[in-house]
């Protein structure tokens, strides 16, 4: 999404999308998913009595379902544009050694001395990573 041949996010997905659907829904006939949804949406369940089957409701929450994911993907292309692939990768990695942290706490998650000196390794470089990031920021 960079350089002189760059598409803006809304274009990217909308060039991508239709790809998608089609091997989407190649992938869940080959595997028998489609079947299996035929099936179980053909099928009363016991809360038919609460919430009664309604094809407009099952519409309407795939149609939401599909709009909160076209916001997930252009914020992600936004995001990746302007972040940049290696620093949401690092960032990624600093959320899982912190979700690990809070699990330790919180929960009393047991861990091992290789797997604290890995998350140590990992927040350090981190670290050093947004050090050179904004020193190179700087120098521009």
């Amino acid at each position: 999404m960079t350089g002189p041949l760059s598409l803006s996010p809304l274009e990217f997905l909308f060039r991508m999308s239709p790809l998608a659907f089609i091997q989407s829904l190649l992938y869940s006939f080959l595997t028998g998913e489609l079947s299996a949804f035929s099936l179980t949406a053909a099928t009363p369940s016991k809360f038919d009595l609460v919430y009664p089957p309604s094809v407009n409701r099952s519409i309407l929450v795939l149609a939401v379902n599909g709009f909160l994911a076209f916001l997930l993907n252009i914020s992600s292309f936004e995001t990746n544009k302007n972040a940049g692939a290696l620093t949401l990768t690092v960032c990624g990695n600093v959320k899982q050694c912190l979700t690990i942290l809070l699990g330790i706490v919180v929960f009393g998650v047991r861990v091992g001395a290789l797997n604290a000196l890995g998350m140590v390794c990992a927040l350090v470089g981190a670290a050093w990573y947004g050090v050179v990031e904004l020193g190179g920021r700087g120098k521009r």
